[in-house]
C-alpha cells in the first residue's frame, strides 16, 4: 500500500510539470550575485533553477522593476522553491519586493517558481541568488567582492538588492562588521533599514543583524575559511547609499585617506573623528607583561554641550582574541597587562554605532620610550623637584625616573586649586609601573594623592597622572622623592697626558631638608684625590704622568647622608680617557660611525651595507636596522615595518650575529649604555633591530630586510664603540658600502658618516650604478651625489659624472690602492675626492640626476695617506 501511494505522489508531480503553462519549461540557472531580468504575463510563471549542496543556504530576492516616475502596479510577486524531490521548501509573496532563504536539507537542484501571487497581473522584475557558501559574481555598475581590513566599502542597495562581499579568516580571528547609511548633509534618514547576514565557509548563518541607520556585528571565527557577508534592506523596500566597514583582528589592516589610525605612539595626543557607523583602527606592539593604558575622549568645543557620543575602545591580542571592550560617555580608559605578546589592535568607535564626534585617542605604555606633545606635560622627573602639570579630560601625563634596587620612592600630586576658588571635582590618580612593566602602585584620592614603593628592579619606571574617573580637568603638582639620594657625577672625559683633570661631584637632600654630605674615593688610578666643596660637593682632582695614555681610567666615589635619622649611601663611577702626547702633533682622525638611509626591498632590492675593519685589535661595534623609530623621530613615511639585521664576515664565510627586535636576544640595559657611549639616539620601538658585537680586522657584510619580507624606508647603523672609548685604539672603519635600491622622496639613499680626531680626512665617496650593471637587472642609470656638512649645514661637494670635475686620475689610482670599486671610462657614475674636517657629522645624498629610479651602490672610503 505505501509502494503504491509513493508511485501516486510521482505520477501527481510529473503531471503537475507537463501541465505548468509554457513559461515554465525553464528561464536557465541562477548565478548567485548576478541580477537576472525577467517578465511575467498574465498568469504565466517563470521557471529558474540552481544546484545546492547539504547545508548551504540559499538566499532568493525579486522585486518589481518599475519604469521612472511610475507607479507600483498590483503585481504581487511570488516566490515558490522545490528541492530536488519536488517538494515545496518555501512560498513567499508581497507587494513590490520579496525575499526568502532556504538551509539545504537535501542537496541536488532545487526549482525557484516566480509569478505573480494573484495569477492576474503582468510585470517585468529582477530576480537575485545569493548562495552561501558558494562563489559568486559582482554584476558591472553593482557593489560587492572582498572586503579590505579597515576600508571603507562604498555601496548602493536598490529596491530588493543583495550585495555579496567575502573576507577570508582564520580559527580564533574576531571579525567585526559595521553598516552605515550615507545621509547627505540636511537631509532626514530614510526608512532604510540596514541588515547584514554573515555565512561561514560552510554556509551556515552564524549572524543576522539589522537597525536604523547604522549597525554592528562581530563574530569569532570556530570554522576557519571563505566567509560571505550579505548586505540588503531589513524590509527589501528601501534604497539607500551605504558605507560598509570590515575590522579584522590580528590581520593587518589600512587606513583610508582622510580617515584616522596607524601606530598609536606612546604618549602622543591622537586625533580622530568619528562619523556615524565608523570604525577607527590603530595598533600597538606589546611584548609579556607590559602594561598597555588607552583613553579616549571626545573633544567638545568650548562652550558646546556633550553629545550624545559614548566613546568605544575594544582591544584584541595578537592572536585576534578580545581582551578589553570598554565603553562609556565622554571618557573612557582601560587598561591590559599582556599575556600575548605581539601586535595589538585598537578598535575605536561609538558604542552605539549612530553617533558622530571628534576624539582624542591616548597611550601610556609602560616600559617603551614615549613623547611628550607640544604643549602638554610629562618626562624625566628630577629627584626631589615640584612639577607641574595640567590633566584635561580623558588625559594621561606620562613621567619617568631611574631607580635603582631597593631606593626608597615617594611620588605625589596635589590638585592647584586658585585662591578663592572651591575643590573642583578632580580625584587626582597616581599609577607606577616598574622597569618590566608591572604595576606596582595605583593610588588615589580628593586633592591629594600619595604613592609609596621600595624598588625591587633596578631600570626606569613609568608614572602615570589622571584624573581617577578620566572626566574632570585640574592643574596640579607633582613631587618625587628617592632616597638615597641621587650622587651627581661628571660624564666620560677625555684628557691628554700630564692635564689636570678637575670636576665637581655633588648630592642633595629630596626632602627639602639641605642635609649635609660626605664623600669618600672608593677607588681610582694612582694620584687621585677628592677635596670637599661645601656641605653637598666635593671636588675630585687628577693628574696622569706621562706613561698613562692611551688609557682608560674608572673612578668611584661615594657619599654618606643623615637624613631624619637614618644614614644613605650610594657609589657611583666615572670613565676618564687618557690620550697618549707622546708623538705630538694632533692625533689623527677615523671613522667613528657609518650609517645608510635607503629602501629595503626584497631579491636584488635587499639592502646590504659592506664595511672594512683595519687594524691589528679588535673592534666592539653597535650595529642597527631601524624602521619605525625613524618613521616616528623624523617622520619619514612608508618605513620597512619590522627590521631584521645579521652581520656576515667575509673572511670567515659566516654569520657573525643577528638581530630582529632589539629587545629580544640582548641585555638592554647594557645596550642602551652602549648607544649612549657611542652617541647613537633612542630606539622608540620594539621591532627595530640592533645589537653590540666585537669583530676582528677583516671585511664584513650588513644585510637588512623585514621578517615578513616587506618593503619599506630603512637605517643601518655601524658605531666604532672601541675608538669612541679609546681614540688611540689601533682600529678603524675604513670604508661603508650599501647597495640598495634608489628612489624618489624618503627613498633616495643617504650614507652617513662622522670624523673624530684632531687632522682633516681625505675621503673618496662614490655613487654607482652602471658600474654594477652586470650584478644587478635594474642598476640605477645617472647617480648624482651631494655631501652636506650635517654638523653646519651647508654642501660640501657634489658630483654627477666622475670624470667632470678634474679629478679622474686621482680617484682611480684610490680605487686600486684602497680597493674601492673601479668605474668605467665614459660610464655616468659619479665620485668625488674631498678633505673634510674632523669632529663632525657628514651625509652623502644618492639620487638619480634625471629622476631616474634603480639600485646603486654609495661607497665612502677613508683615503688618508696613514
Amino acid at each position: 500500500m505505501n509502494q503504491k501511494r509513493k508511485r501516486l505522489t510521482k505520477l501527481k508531480f510529473a503531471l503537475a510539470v507537463l501541465l505548468l503553462p509554457v513559461s515554465a519549461l525553464g528561464q536557465g540557472a541562477l548565478a548567485p550575485g548576478e541580477n537576472h531580468a525577467g517578465t511575467i504575463g498574465v498568469g504565466e510563471e517563470d521557471n529558474w533553477t540552481l544546484t545546492a549542496d547539504l547545508g548551504d543556504t540559499i538566499v532568493v530576492s525579486i522585486t518589481e522593476d518599475i519604469p521612472n516616475g511610475q507607479q507600483d502596479s498590483a503585481f504581487r510577486p511570488r516566490i515558490r522553491i522545490l528541492d530536488p524531490d519536488g517538494t515545496e521548501v518555501r512560498d513567499t509573496f508581497a507587494n513590490v519586493s520579496i525575499s526568502t532563504s532556504h538551509v539545504v536539507a537535501k542537496p541536488g537542484t532545487f526549482t525557484v517558481i516566480v509569478s505573480d501571487s494573484l495569477n492576474t497581473n503582468a510585470a517585468a522584475y529582477t530576480l537575485r541568488v545569493a548562495q552561501a557558501p558558494k562563489s559568486f559574481i559582482v554584476p558591472t555598475g553593482d557593489e560587492g567582492g572582498e572586503l579590505t581590513n579597515g576600508e571603507n566599502h562604498a555601496g548602493t542597495i536598490d529596491v530588493g538588492d543583495l550585495d555579496l562581499w567575502t573576507v577570508d579568516a582564520e580559527l580564533g580571528d574576531t571579525l567585526l562588521l559595521s553598516i552605515a547609511e550615507e545621509v547627505p548633509d540636511g537631509q532626514p534618514e530614510s526608512a532604510f533599514r540596514p541588515r547584514i547576514r554573515l555565512f561561514d565557509p560552510d554556509g551556515t548563518e552564524v549572524r543576522d543583524t539589522f537597525a536604523n541607520v547604522s549597525i554592528s556585528t562581530s563574530h569569532v571565527v570556530a570554522n576557519p575559511g571563505t566567509f560571505k557577508v550579505l548586505v540588503s534592506d531589513s524590509l527589501f523596500a528601501n534604497t539607500a547609499e551605504y558605507t560598509l566597514r570590515l575590522a579584522h583582528a590580528p590581520k593587518t589592516f589600512i587606513t583610508p585617506d582622510g580617515d584616522e589610525g596607524g601606530i598609536i605612539i606612546n604618549g602622543a595626543n591622537q586625533s580622530g573623528s568619528m562619523e556615524v557607523g565608523d570604525f577607527d583602527m590603530w595598533s600597538i606592539e606589546a611584548e609579556l607583561g607590559d602594561t598597555i593604558n588607552l583613553s579616549i575622549a571626545e573633544e567638545v568645543p568650548d562652550g558646546q554641550p556633550e553629545s550624545a557620543f559614548r566613546p568605544r575602545i575594544r582591544l584584541f591580542d595578537p592572536n585576534g582574541s578580545e581582551v578589553r571592550d570598554t565603553f562609556g560617555n565622554i571618557a573612557i580608559e582601560t587598561s591590559h597587562v599582556v599575556a600575548t605578546p605581539g601586535t595589538f589592535t585598537v578598535l575605536v568607535s561609538d558604542s552605539l554605532f549612530a553617533n558622530t564626534a571628534d576624539y582624542t585617542l591616548r597611550l601610556a605604555h609602560a616600559t617603551k620610550p614615549f613623547i611628550v606633545p607640544d604643549g602638554d606635560e610629562g618626562d624625566e622627573m628630577p629627584n626631589g623637584e615640584t612639577l607641574n602639570g595640567t590633566i584635561n579630560v580623558g588625559d594621561f601625563d606620562i613621567w619617568s625616573f631611574e631607580a635603582e634596587f631597593e631606593d626608597e620612592i615617594s611620588l605625589t600630586v596635589t590638585e592647584v586649586v586658585p585662591n578663592g576658588q572651591p575643590e573642583s571635582a578632580f580625584r587626582p590618580r597616581i599609577r607606577l609601573f616598574d622597569p618590566d612593566g608591572s604595576e606596582v602602585r595605583d593610588t588615589f584620592g580628593n586633592l591629594t594623592a600619595i604613592a609609596a614603593h621600595i624598588a625591587a628592579k633596578t631600570g626606569t619606571y613609568m608614572v602615570l597622572i589622571s584624573d581617577s574617573n578620566f572626566a574632570n580637568a585640574a592643574s596640579y603638582t607633582l613631587g618625587l622623592v628617592k632616597l638615597p639620594p641621587d650622587l651627581i657625577v661628571p660624564a666620560t672625559q677625555t684628557i691628554n697626558e700630564e692635564e689636570l683633570f678637575s670636576a665637581q661631584i655633588s648630592v642633595t637632600d629630596p626632602t627639602g631638608n639641605n642635609s649635609p654630605a660626605s664623600f669618600t674615593l672608593v677607588s681610582g688610578p694612582a694620584g687621585v684625590s677628592i677635596t670637599p666643596n661645601g656641605s653637598n660637593a666635593a671636588t675630585v682632582s687628577w693628574t696622569p704622568d706621562s706613561m698613562v695614555g692611551p688609557s682608560t681610567q674608572v673612578i668611584e666615589v661615594q657619599f654618606n647622608m643623615n637624613i631624619d635619622g637614618s644614614v644613605y649611601s650610594d657609589t657611583e663611577t666615572f670613565t676618564i680617557n687618557v690620550l697618549d702626547t707622546i708623538t705630538g702633533g694632533p692625533a689623527p682622525s677615523k671613522l667613528v660611525n657609518i650609517s645608510t638611509r635607503g629602501f629595503v626591498g626584497t631579491g636584488e632590492g635587499l639592502m646590504i651595507a659592506g664595511f672594512v675593519i683595519d687594524g691589528t685589535e679588535p673592534m666592539e661595534v653597535v650595529v642597527r636596522g631601524l624602521g619605525p623609530t625613524i618613521g616616528i623621530r623624523d617622520g619619514v613615511n612608508g618605513v620597512v615595518p619590522d627590521p631584521t639585521i645579521s652581520v656576515f664576515s667575509l673572511t670567515q664565510g659566516a654569520t657573525v650575529v643577528s638581530n630582529d627586535d632589539w629587545e629580544v636576544g640582548n641585555d638592554t640595559a647594557a645596550l642602551q649604555s652602549s648607544f649612549d657611549s657611542v652617541g647613537a639616539g633612542e630606539i622608540l620601538n620594539g621591532k627595530d633591530a640592533a645589537t653590540a658585537v666585537t669583530l676582528d680586522p677583516g671585511g664584513y657584510a650588513l644585510f637588512a630586510n623585514d621578517t615578513a619580507n616587506l618593503e619599506g624606508i630603512g637605517l643601518v647603523e655601524v658605531f666604532d664603540k672601541t675608538s669612541k672609548l679609546n681614540p688611540d685604539a689601533d682600529t678603524k672603519l675604513a670604508n661603508i658600502s650599501t647597495r640598495a635600491f634608489v628612489g624618489s622622496g624618503d627613498a633616495v639613499m643617504i650614507a652617513g658618516f662622522s670624523i673624530e680626531g684632531g687632522q682633516p680626512l681625505k675621503i673618496l665617496v662614490q655613487g654607482v650604478g652602471e658600474g654594477i650593471a652586470g650584478e644587478v637587472t635594474n642598476p640605477l642609470a645617472d647617480p648624482s651625489i651631494i655631501i652636506l656638512d650635517l654638523s653646519a649645514g651647508g654642501t660640501v661637494a657634489a658630483n654627477n659624472d666622475w670624470e667632470s670635475d678634474g679629478q679622474a686620475a686621482e680617484i682611480q689610482a684610490a680605487s686600486v690602492a684602497f680597493g674601492s670599486r673601479a668605474l668605467s671610462p665614459g660610464s655616468k657614475d659619479a665620485a668625488v675626492i674631498v678633505v673634510l674636517e674632523p669632529n663632525k657629522l657628514y651625509g652623502v645624498l644618492l639620487s638619480g640626476a634625471d629622476g631616474g629610479e634603480g639600485i646603486a651602490v654609495v661607497e665612502v672610503f677613508d683615503i688618508n695617506s696613514n
